[in-house]
């Protein structure tokens, strides 16, 4: 929910304002810029009340100063999946480091360091690249180097998960426009001091992303100069601790290994924080940044498709309900060949074959490898859904 309150002769008190939530005082977040005060709150999806009511009072700085409530209400569908909650946003709507939820983004080095001297705001129109769809977007231009004071503080507001100390359930998503650079560019960095190697990479030479060996190949292709939505969903108390990993809303991999362990430092956060874009020794590239969003929890691989590829409005709080379990579309990036799932497990069967007729229609038997080697041009589309 997000409110905009424009000043008049009178200007809106931040300290003053107060949200509540059928009745119940809720950690709204004010922010004020040119005049405008956006005042948000993002509910749990997963109440259960249908009728919900809004309460919205302040002040202003007047003499003597007037106070202002305004009340509302509306109604919701109630779904039976919970969503994985949303813990932390940051759209770069404001030209600054606010959050749409949660806490503020920080600069590493502080404010008057090299990050903030060398941040920019503005939109896709201003900077001369791309729009995103099409659409103009707000976006943060993040600076490249070798220095160990650039990054980003993200406050991620998860406790301690996953039968650990540390953060070992979470879904970390971005839409970025990558800038050239060196051969590998950081996405994270779970160590608060930066003074170690990364955690998440871009791996420029052939467009994989992850970490370690074996830890970054997959299905897709992430490109230096395009828009794109990056998604990790991060599991380490499972059993097999996995990271899923998601391109523009098709799966990349489900990596397994290499360092997959409950707490440990190059898969899960700590409960402090995490430095976003931080390495200790210049692996990282100029960067547009539109959204970025954290959640507790790993979402599904059906969320996350359902999220799709990267928009000029950021990404999206509520994921689209859905009920797919397994769906395998063949959307092979280029150079590409194997028979990875847009939503669920590896299909392992070398080929696809339908021996009983059916209706008098007849049998069916296509040899994938043989098709791929040759390169023919065909889609199929096997989707599982279970009804709940």
């Amino acid at each position: 929910m997000q409110v905009l309150i424009i000043d008049d002769a009178t200007q809106v008190v931040l300290n003053s304002v107060r949200l509540f939530l059928n009745d119940v005082s809720v950690p709204a977040t004010a922010t004020k810029v040119d005049g405008r005060t956006t005042v948000f709150y993002q509910p749990n999806v997963t109440r259960t009340e249908v009728t919900n009511r809004w309460r919205l009072i302040y002040s202003d700085n007047g003499a003597p100063a007037v106070s202002f409530t305004n009340e509302w209400q509306f109604t919701i569908r109630r779904r039976d999946v919970a969503q994985i909650s949303v813990t932390g946003q940051w759209d770069f709507d404001h030209c600054d480091l606010s959050a749409t939820i949660g806490q503020p983004l920080e600069y590493f080095d502080g404010v008057t360091g090299s990050t903030a001297t060398g941040t920019r705001f503005g939109t896709t129109t201003s900077f001369g690249i791309p729009d995103i769809n099409g659409q103009p977007a707000h976006v943060m231009l993040a600076p490249g180097g070798n220095s160990r004071q650039l990054g980003y503080i993200m406050r991620h507001g998860i406790g301690a998960n996953g039968g650990g100390t540390r953060v070992n359930q979470y879904t970390l998503i971005m839409d970025l426009y990558w800038q050239a650079g060196p051969g590998f560019a950081s996405f994270a960095n779970f160590d608060l001091s930066n003074n170690s190697d990364g955690d998440f990479f871009f791996r420029v030479g052939d467009g994989g992303f992850g970490q370690g060996g074996g830890g970054y190949e997959g299905n897709m292709v992430m490109q230096v100069g395009r828009w794109h939505r990056v998604a990790f969903a991060v599991d380490m108390g499972a059993n097999p601790p996995v990271v899923t990993k998601f391109l523009d809303g098709v799966k990349h991999a489900d990596s397994l290994a290499p360092n997959n362990v409950l707490d440990g430092d190059r898969r899960t956060m700590p409960v402090a924080g995490t430095v976003l874009f931080g390495d200790e020794d210049g692996e990282r590239h100029p960067v547009y940044v539109n959204s970025i969003q954290v959640r507790e929890g790993k979402l599904t691989d059906a969320e996350i498709a359902a999220l799709g590829g990267p928009s000029a409005s950021g990404i999206p709080v509520v994921v689209p309900p859905t009920t797919v379990k397994g769906q395998w579309d063949f959307d092979f990036a280029a150079g590409k060949e194997g028979l990875g799932p847009t939503v669920g497990q590896l299909h392992h069967a070398p080929w696809y074959r339908r021996k009983r007729r059916r209706h008098a229609r007849q049998s069916i038997h296509v040899d994938l490898r043989s098709l791929l080697a040759s390169r023919t041009r065909l889609r199929f589309v096997y989707q599982l859904r279970l009804e709940q």
